[in-house]
C-alpha cells in the first residue's frame, strides 16, 4: 500500500483524505478535500438520520471515489464519528457505503474520537502540556495531555449543529436560551475533574467551527495565505470574536464570517463550549490545530504496521 485514503463521515462534513508513503518510509498528506453535508441535520430527538442528509452524503462518496481510485496501490479506510454513532438507523448509511465502495464504516466511539484527536495533536503540533478541544457537529470531544501523555479524555454528545437547532442559535439569540445552555455546559464540564489539570495550560482548539475563528483573525491581520495549523491567538481574541458573532443576526453574521458565511447558522453553537472552556480553565493562549481524528488514525496504523514490520 502507497496509498491510505481515508474517508471521514462527520456530523457536519464529509472529508477525504490521502496519505501518500514517500521514499524516505514517512506518510505525507496529498490530497484533503471537504463539502458541508450536514448529516445531523434534522435527526431530532428520536436520533433518526434523514433521507435527505444521507443522499447529500452519498453524492460525496460518488465523487470523492471517481478521484480517489485514480490513485495506484491505495486502501480505503472510512470513519464515522457522532451522527452515525448516535443515530438509531445508522444501518442507513452503512449500507449504502459499503455497496458503494466497498469498505464498512467503522463506527468511533466517543473515547476512540478524542484519543485519536490526542494523538493527532502530539504528532504534528510539538505541544506538551495542553487541553484540548475538538467541536464537531454532533459532539465535541476533550482531552488534557501533560508531557505528552494522555490525563483523560471524554466525548460529551453536544456538537455544533446539534446545540444551534436545541437552543435556537441559528438567528438572533435569546438571553433565556443562552443561559440555559451555559448552565448546561457548566454542570457537564464540572463532572470531568480530570479536567481541571489542564488550568492555564495552552488550549488546543481542532474543527470546522474553530477554523472559522482563525480564517477570520488571519483575514484581519491581512494575512489569508498563512498556514492554519499552529496559529496561536490570546483567549481574549475567541472571546471578542464570540461576542461579536453574538450580537448579530445569522445575515450580518454571514457577511463577517467571508468564506465560512456556511457556518454562520451553526457558528455560535459552536463557539459557545469553547467560551466556557476558556472562562473555566483561563488557557495561556489558544492553539488551532488541522490535525486531529485522521492524523491520529494514520499514526496509530503506521505503528500497527511498523510492529507487524519488526516482528517477522
Amino acid at each position: 500500500m502507497k496509498n491510505l485514503v481515508i474517508l471521514d463521515f462527520g456530523s457536519n462534513s464529509t472529508r477525504l483524505a490521502v496519505y501518500t508513503q514517500q521514499p524516505t518510509g514517512d506518510w505525507r498528506e496529498t490530497l484533503r478535500k471537504k463539502q458541508m453535508t450536514r448529516l445531523a441535520a434534522g435527526m431530532g430527538t428520536d436520533h433518526q438520520l434523514q433521507p435527505e442528509a444521507i443522499e447529500r452524503v452519498m453524492t460525496v462518496v460518488r465523487a470523492y471515489q471517481q478521484e480517489y481510485t485514480q490513485l495506484a496501490d491505495y486502501r480505503v479506510v472510512a470513519i464515522a464519528t457522532a451522527a452515525v454513532r448516535n443515530a438509531t438507523n445508522s444501518e442507513a448509511l452503512i449500507a449504502p457505503v459499503k455497496e458503494q465502495t466497498g469498505c464498512t464504516i467503522r463506527v468511533l466511539s466517543g473515547e476512540e474520537e478524542a484519543r485519536y484527536d490526542f494523538l493527532g495533536v502530539i504528532n504534528t503540533l510539538g505541544v506538551r502540556d495542553f487541553v484540548m478541544c475538538d467541536m464537531g457537529g454532533g459532539s465535541f470531544e476533550l482531552a488534557v495531555g501533560a508531557n505528552r501523555q494522555l490525563l483523560g479524555c471524554a466525548s460529551v454528545p453536544w456538537g455544533a449543529v446539534s446545540l444551534s437547532e436545541r437552543f435556537g442559535l441559528r438567528d438572533h439569540v435569546a438571553g433565556q436560551q443562552l443561559a440555559q445552555l451555559q448552565r448546561l455546559l457548566s454542570t457537564q464540564l464540572n463532572q470531568f475533574r480530570w479536567l481541571q489539570q489542564g488550568f492555564g495550560k495552552p488550549l488546543v482548539l481542532i474543527g470546522g467551527t474553530n477554523r472559522a475563528v482563525t480564517r477570520y483573525e488571519l483575514a484581519d491581520m491581512s494575512a489569508s495565505n498563512q498556514q492554519l495549523h499552529g496559529v496561536t491567538v490570546a483567549p481574549a481574541t475567541v472571546l471578542n470574536l464570540y461576542e461579536q458573532w453574538l450580537g448579530v443576526g445569522i445575515d450580518e453574521r454571514r457577511q463577517l464570517l467571508g468564506a465560512e458565511g456556511d457556518r454562520a447558522d451553526i457558528i455560535l453553537g459552536g463557539l459557545t463550549p469553547v467560551v466556557q472552556l476558556i472562562e473555566q480553565l483561563c488557557p495561556a493562549k489558544v492553539i488551532f490545530s488541522e490535525s486531529g481524528v485522521r492524523e491520529g488514525l494514520l499514526a496509530e496504523l503506521t505503528a500497527d504496521a511498523a510492529k507487524k514490520e519488526n516482528g517477522k
